[in-house]
């Protein structure tokens, strides 16, 4: 019950610094910290945490959104199993390199099924969603990651131990 909380504080944390973000820092800062912390929990923790975190965090990022309900809960759901496939038969988490080249791909693989979903309700431009949406977030998330993902280890050995 504890770890639940826990993971429930903490998709809430990050949704909240993801909209200052936002906010503070205009559209070309723009780090998708929700998806970091959904590929956290699902390697450090298993499916079920990585599914329940993914879960919280799409009901969070569509309550928000104008779009329809139901495409970030989609796109981070899929990113979970997506992640849990790459780790078990190509990636080793040890070498940080392997999880800057598996972050990168899951922000793209994100952007790619919100988009690819958003279509089928919202017409959109495929140059507008690179050139605003993806390439930033893509470089901040990148620039953040270890730092986020040391922060959430550490945080993790107090907590979960």
């Amino acid at each position: 019950m504890r770890r639940i909380l826990v993971i429930i504080a903490l998709v809430f944390l990050f949704f909240l610094l993801e909209s200052l973000f936002f906010h503070g820092l205009g559209r070309f800062f723009r780090p998708n910290l929700l998806l970091l912390l959904v590929i956290f929990f699902n390697f450090y923790f298993g499916i079920r945490y990585g599914l329940f975190s993914a879960f919280w965090a799409g009901i969070l990022k569509d309550s928000i959104s104008t779009h329809p309900f139901g495409m970030n809960l989609f796109a981070f759901v899929l990113c979970v199993y997506i992640a849990v496939f790459l780790k078990r038969y190509f990636f080793h988490l040890s070498i940080s390199s392997f999880r800057l080249l598996l972050i990168c791909l899951m922000v793209w693989i994100y952007n790619m099924a919100y988009f690819l979903f958003g279509l089928i309700f919202v017409p959109m431009q495929i140059n507008e969603m690179f050139g605003s949406i993806f390439v930033p977030e893509l470089a901040s998330t990148l620039i953040i990651t270890p730092f986020v993902l040391d922060q959430l280890k550490r945080c993790a050995l107090k907590l979960f131990v």
